[in-house]
């Protein structure tokens, strides 16, 4: 490794050479004998003088310092005797290192996770949509939102996400459709998040299969639905299976809804109440009326 290579480590794991604390931790090491003997504070203290090249320093900020290596795994004290010795070697540099590396990872993968879900709500935002919030925020006034089209599921995902999550509240029912869904890697986790997001709104959530036979991702699906109705949300799924094609559509209440236009591949158009109020209304009739019928999956709680 070299040291550029070392340094540029060093440094992901948060490491300063220029740290007050590291410099208080290089005069403990250079007052040691060897990398098995212990020190007292005085000694530390005179090498840190030395090192800094300063007349005096403060001794609640060494000891602090001293404190705060100890936590994070850098030194060790000798706690036996009156005065209290201090050391460190590889095998305890190595503890030290170790924390702080598996630190820096987990800050780096939340980190990963936040700029990747960003990623995915970018990808999925419609310029349309942008626009209209972009004038609505500098004009004070709302636009009404028109007929929106997206294909694939994770832009289906996001109009979900911008039209009935972002405005859901309490009394409000959301009307969720599963047939239209695609096995993807991340399904799990953006539809816990969206039904979460509801779940929290205090809004009522219907959610209807009207497939027949077995199918892996309406199992996956109902059991997100099933974890979050044991938590307490009001979450219910049903099934009521159909041989004709009907609708296959997600709503809030009857101000607007995200249909299922196609399916190879993935597309789907967002209508609201203004634009087609004739056809929200005929599509939720129709999903009550399956509903009323179905099965229901969704159990109580054993707990």
């Amino acid at each position: 490794m070299t040291s550029r290579t070392r340094e540029s480590v060093l440094a992901m794991i948060g490491f300063d050479p220029d740290e007050r604390r590291m410099i208080v931790l290089r005069a403990l090491i250079k007052a040691q004998k060897d990398h098995e003997s212990f020190v007292t504070f005085e000694e530390i203290k005179k090498t840190f003088r030395i090192e800094e090249g300063e007349k005096s320093v403060s001794d609640p900020l060494l000891y602090r310092s001293l404190t705060s290596l100890e936590k994070d795994g850098y030194i060790i004290i000798n706690r036996t005797e009156y005065r209290h010795r201090y050391g460190s070697n590889h095998k305890v540099m190595r503890v030290g290192l170790k924390k702080a590396k598996e630190t820096a990872m987990e800050k780096l993968e939340s980190k990963a996770d936040r700029i990747n879900s960003e990623i995915e709500t970018l990808a999925s935002l419609d310029s349309t949509v942008l626009a209209e919030e972009f004038m609505s925020m500098m004009t004070g006034r709302r636009v009404k939102t028109k007929s929106i089209f997206v294909e694939g599921l994770q832009a289906c995902f996001g109009v979900i996400e911008r039209e009935i999550c972002d405005s859901a509240n309490r009394g409000d029912v959301i009307r969720f459709t599963t047939d239209w869904l695609r096995a993807e890697e991340d399904i799990e986790r953006r539809l816990t998040s969206i039904f979460e997001c509801l779940g929290k709104s205090g809004a009522e959530m219907r959610v209807l299969c009207r497939s027949e036979g077995q199918n892996p991702q309406t199992n996956e699906f109902g059991a997100i639905i099933q974890k979050l109705h044991d938590l307490g949300y009001l979450v219910e799924m049903r099934k009521q299976p159909r041989d004709d094609a009907t609708y296959q559509f997600v709503s809030r209440s009857g101000e607007g809804m995200m249909l299922i236009v196609a399916e190879a591949p993935l597309a789907a158009t967002w209508i609201s109440r203004d634009a087609n109020l004739l056809l929200i209304e005929s599509a939720i009739e129709n999903f009550e009326e399956d509903y009323e019928k179905a099965e229901r999956m969704t159990e109580l709680s054993k707990i």
